[in-house]
């Protein structure tokens, strides 16, 4: 007998639906478009929704500051409304909310918080308030999320003076004031994620060593757990640059657990020493304005599950002809991925190409991926011999060299990525088509993603047609016109295997390639979309 009875799917688990919304943490405009799917559904986003709602610096999250407001207690509503001149028009203040949301804030982006607030009191366009009524609510909101939250698990703290330009005569700033927050043990005990950036030429020499020290010491003191510390602190080396220093050291040396670190060199060489605190859990290490190199080789050995190794702006390196005459006798560094990039080419000196061999041949094999710019022939000879399982090369290569490099590119059997990046500071002289050519040519049978930018685009059909390997994804990192985009259509329909194409500006008013020319590309290759982000600086 036929049964008309409507039939309802089945209610998911609670697990199911946890791991579902769990996936979806960082899509906020789904979570938002099932908050009143039901009450258990609510409960579950909120504190995903809540968990970091400063992340991005955007003046529509505005009534966020609206909400903290309302979470207020009685008596701290009395103090805003005081502090306001009993301006009860911008928000209705008896309202209570349905959760107590400073509750579910475990990520605290301090900057884009006072951002918002800033915002706010613009917004309101009221003459009355007090002059600096923004500082004030820094110091409320945020001593209300320090009170209220479960424990914060990510912080980041930014001073530059044009964000206080206008608070520099009441000497404000966010690195002093959190310090005096109440509940600051419980609330940093969990940190797992710390940024820092610090620069100032408002405050003299003693205030800033002062501010970024009692900073450091305090988060010593209280969060022993950050998994990943990010600081970018730029102060004058003077007699109280040793008090920052020491006092950075000390943060690193408090960790229990440290796993990725990235922090300008120019912090002393002090913290060199305190990588050997970190030796078993450091995996990934980053160092901007590398200085000296003598010292860190020895720490690096040390962290035995050391990964990553980046390095990134000006190198100051100091003469290391020592270490190359004896490389052989130096410990390994078990590193699987390299990277040394944003150089400026003014400041390259012999000795930043010797410390990347040097590096290459302390990794005994084991590197998989490399990222250099600036290589010149000895950096690929010592590639060719030291890296026989390398799966993703990304190198800006000076035109001198492109010759010695279409002769190694065979020999890198296992190689499945290659961006390359022909280095426009190079001597032109040495620009020859055909040794461009010779690297298509030479491409090994395992490469399947090929990225490249040369000056030279007139050579692009005859460098795509010297490519005889099939390769899956290709990357220009420059924007195309229609004839270029026709040659890229061309050498899709001969490669067979193209299932994704990038290049530079696709979706841009910028872009030079027609519907019409671009929809004939979609209707061969089946992705097409923006070149990868790469680590080199080239000329869109």
């Amino acid at each position: 007998m036929y049964n008309n009875k409507r039939k309802f799917p089945p209610n998911l688990p609670l697990d199911c639906i946890v791991e579902i919304l769990e996936y979806l943490r960082n899509d906020k405009k789904t979570l938002f478009s099932n908050l009143f799917v039901n009450r258990t559904w609510c409960q579950l986003i909120i504190p995903l929704i809540w968990y970091r709602p400063f992340e991005i610096r955007n003046k529509e999250n505005i009534k966020i500051i609206d909400t903290l407001i309302l979470c207020l207690s009685k008596r701290e509503k009395l103090k805003f409304l005081e502090k306001m001149n009993g301006n009860r028009k911008m928000i209705n203040i008896e309202r209570t909310p349905i959760f107590d949301y400073p509750h579910y804030i475990r990520g605290l982006d301090y900057r884009n918080l006072e951002y918002l607030i800033e915002s706010w009191v613009t917004n309101s366009n009221d003459n009355l308030l007090p002059r600096n009524i923004e500082i004030f609510l820094f110091n409320l909101i945020g001593n209300l999320i320090f009170t209220r939250s479960r424990g914060l698990t990510i912080l980041t703290l930014e001073h530059y003076d044009y964000y206080y330009y206008k608070f520099r005569k009441s000497n404000y700033t966010s690195f002093k004031e959190i310090l005096s927050f109440n509940n600051i043990k419980n609330t940093l005990e969990n940190l797992q994620k710390l940024e820092i950036k610090f620069f100032s030429e408002i405050y003299d020499e003693k205030i800033s060593s002062e501010i970024i020290s009692n900073l450091f010491f305090t988060l010593s003191k209280y969060s022993n757990n950050i998994k990943h510390i990010y600081i970018d602190v730029s102060v004058e080396e003077t007699v109280l640059f040793s008090q920052i220093c020491d006092s950075f050291t000390n943060l690193i040396e408090s960790q229990s657990n440290l796993i990725t670190l990235e922090v300008n060199q120019y912090l002393g060489f002090s913290f060199v020493n305190s990588l050997y605190t970190q030796s078993n859990s450091l995996t990934l290490l980053k160092i901007n304005y590398l200085k000296n190199f003598h010292t860190l080789l020895p720490a690096l050995s040390a962290c035995i599950n050391l990964e990553t190794l980046e390095f990134s702006e000006y190198f100051m390196i100091e003469d290391i002809d020592d270490l190359v005459t004896c490389v052989n006798n130096l410990s390994p560094i078990y590193i699987k991925n390299l990277l040394a990039y944003r150089i400026d080419p003014e400041s390259i000196e012999e000795n930043f190409a010797s410390s990347m061999m040097i590096l290459i041949k302390l990794s005994v094999n084991t590197l998989k991926s490399l990222t250099l710019d600036h290589v010149n022939q000895g950096i690929l000879e010592v590639i060719s011999i030291n890296c026989p399982r390398i799966i993703y090369l990304s190198l800006n290569i000076i035109p001198e060299e492109i010759s010695f490099f279409s002769k190694i590119l065979s020999s890198l059997t296992c190689l499945e990525s290659l961006i390359f990046i022909e280095d426009f500071t190079g001597d032109l002289f040495y620009r020859k088509k055909n040794n461009l050519l010779d690297i298509a040519s030479n491409l090994p049978s395992t490469l399947k993603y090929f990225g490249f930018w040369i000056m030279d685009y007139d050579i692009l059909y005859d460098f795509l047609q010297n490519i005889h390997v099939s390769i899956q994804e290709l990357d220009i990192f420059k924007g195309l016109n229609d004839d270029e985009m026709n040659i890229i259509i061309n050498f899709a329909r001969n490669n067979g295997n193209l299932k994704k194409f990038g290049y530079k500006k696709v979706f841009s008013n910028e872009s030079n390639v027609s519907d019409l020319c671009f929809n004939e590309a979609k209707s061969i290759i089946p992705i097409i979309g923006e070149a990868r982000h790469i680590k080199h600086y080239v000329i869109n």
